[in-house]
């Protein structure tokens, strides 16, 4: 699901795995890999904006599917801590 949002955003290949891959080591519950490569990409420029805001826009949109799992909540909740 992310991985088709994150295409429909910003249809280049490298983009669009590099979001795919975060989102999907926090779902499977590889907590430790998907925090270093969140921290490593929320400031990068990605389509007119940032990696943060198209997280940001992921996880909103994940939830409205009703996918949901506890490490993306850490995750959700680092990257508001690193934003301030």
């Amino acid at each position: 699901m992310a991985g088709v949002l994150t295409l429909k955003m910003n249809p280049t290949p490298a983009c669009h795995a590099k979001m795919y891959k975060s989102n999907r080591r926090a779902k499977k519950a590889r907590y430790p890999e998907a925090k270093k490569m969140y921290l490593d990409l929320k400031d990068r420029p990605f389509y007119h904006s940032n990696y943060l805001t198209a997280f940001f826009s992921d996880f909103m949109e994940l939830e409205k599917q009703g996918v949901s799992h506890p490490d993306i909540e850490r995750i959700r909740a680092l990257l508001k801590e690193e934003e301030r």
